[in-house]
């Protein structure tokens, strides 16, 4: 979950972005903990040069417009004299529709840089374990509610027929006749209609 101090979001994903196309850490269980401010899952991992302490929390929102769904908080602190950090939160994904599809999902711009964060809740023997991934934010057919669906849908149908439109105008004949240019009657000279006198025959 965000909180105040998380607010200007700098960590850099610069260059995992330049060599992945994709990005993954999992998360183990704490068997330790006691209290809702302890996380239910840490780790610890590296992107680009900085090393980062990753916490999670899986919770139920228990007011305002999202009373009762479910997410997930996700916390990363960079490691060093620079500390950092950010708060992220994914939220259940509700419309899967197969087992690899995430159980949480969001869409963040981190960096001026648009990513997509997924994460899965996965049996770890007698514990869970909760795996992360990173990757730039593409949509897919699945990431579309129903009314976005029906939005898409129709906006497609006005491109294609606003690029039909713009097809046949090139091919268009002009709209109505043509205007007609009366014919000239041809006025006879009455000294050009009679034979000239110099003709041998």
């Amino acid at each position: 979950m965000r909180t105040p101090e998380s607010v200007p979001r700098r960590i850099s994903f610069t260059n995992f972005m330049n060599n992945q196309s994709s990005w993954e850490f999992v998360l183990t269980q704490l068997l330790d903990r006691e209290h809702e401010k302890i996380p239910d899952f840490l780790g610890e991992t590296q992107i680009g040069s900085t090393v980062y302490n990753i916490a999670a929390w899986f919770r139920e929102i228990s007011k305002g417009a999202n009373i009762g769904r479910l997410c997930l908080g996700l916390q990363l602190s960079s490691k060093g004299n620079a500390s950092q950090k950010v708060s992220i939160t994914l939220w259940e994904k509700a419309n899967r529709t197969t087992a690899q599809d995430p159980h949480f999902k969001v869409r963040e711009e981190l960096n001026g840089q648009d990513l997509q964060f997924s994460a899965w809740i996965e049996p770890a023997g007698q514990l869970f374990s909760l795996r992360i991934r990173i990757e730039p934010f593409t949509v897919g057919a699945g990431d579309l509610s129903e009314a976005a669906r029906e939005t898409h849908q129709r906006l497609t149908e006005f491109l294609k027929e606003s690029n039909l439109r713009l097809t046949n105008t090139k091919q268009e004949k002009p709209i109505g006749k043509p205007p007609q240019t009366k014919a000239l009657k041809a006025v006879r000279d009455p000294d050009l209609d009679a034979e000239p006198d110099d003709i041998p025959f």
